[in-house]
């Protein structure tokens, strides 16, 4: 099963959040990729591995 949720967020901050969420993912096994386009916005993209259930 595969799942995505898409989130637009306009703020202004110090960063740090980015780089916690980076360093859980990576805890995790995951990564988290950023692709950005001048003028438009900067998409972020985490991927974590699935569970085996």
């Amino acid at each position: 099963m595969t799942s995505a949720t898409v989130l637009v967020v306009d703020a202004d901050g110090s960063g740090i959040g980015l780089a916690v969420a980076a360093e859980l993912a990576a805890a995790h096994g995951g990564t988290i990729t950023a692709d950005s386009i001048p003028g438009r916005g900067t998409a972020f993209t985490t991927r974590l591995r699935a569970l085996n259930r």
